[in-house]
């Protein structure tokens, strides 16, 4: 297996330093050079999010730099001898900072590309924004997990009714907070979990207190 490149400590060692390489859209851009990359993840959104600075002749980057918008962005990152190699491939979702170099100003510019995982991109087209004046947890969940288009759910009875809001969130976070509200009469211990039919790769959600859970049958399906 090859080494980590984050797993070594910053150096300014030969042996520490890397390469990187840009292909936007699937070509490698004329002209171009990457200045700086800095690659962090959002506790937010537990994703990698990259950031990419370039630097290009005026000519060869689009006069609109819109034309990233939504593009696909890869990056291959290696040391000289390539024992060490990092691939991200992230979707563009903003440009920003682009100005003319000090030097050969009017001919080179610089310009930062922001990227993120895509799947964030498709989490966001899920937000919900919903307020239930009375509803019990288990008629709150089977809406979320409409919601996520989930085609087969076992969602257990639960209490008890009561105001809930979801304030821009994604649906599986409002079920994990029905589950951490959920009754079965007294017993509190709800969960949220997926099992997978063998013969046909189905995925099945379930909402159920663990009690139950623990009393069932274990059965092959």
């Amino acid at each position: 297996d090859r080494s980590q490149i984050d797993y070594f400590p910053q150096s300014n060692e030969t042996k520490n330093l890397v390469s990187a390489e840009v292909s936007l859209g699937g070509s490698t851009p004329e002209d171009t050079t990457i200045k700086e990359v800095v690659i962090g993840e959002s506790l937010l959104n537990p994703s990698a999010h990259v950031a990419v600075t370039l630097q290009s002749g005026i000519y060869t980057a689009p006069l609109y730099m819109s034309q990233y918008k939504c593009q696909p962005i890869e990056l291959f990152i290696h040391d000289e001898n390539y024992s060490r190699t990092m691939k991200v491939k992230q979707q563009i979702y903003r440009c920003d900072h682009r100005h003319f170099t000090t030097l050969n100003t009017g001919q080179v510019q610089d310009f930062t590309l922001h990227a993120c995982d895509e799947t964030i991109l498709k989490d966001a087209e899920v937000v919900w924004e919903q307020s239930w004046p009375c509803s019990t947890p288990s008629a709150i969940v089977r809406q979320a997990l409409q919601k996520i288009g989930a085609q087969r759910s076992i969602v257990e009875p639960s209490g008890p009714a009561r105001p809930y809001a979801a304030e821009s969130i994604h649906p599986l976070q409002v079920i994990q907070q029905q589950a951490n509200m959920a009754l079965d009469g007294d017993d509190p211990s709800f969960l949220h979990y997926m099992t997978i039919n063998d013969a046909t790769g189905e995925n099945i959600h379930h909402f159920s207190p663990l009690s139950r859970l623990a009393k069932t049958t274990a059965t092959h399906i």
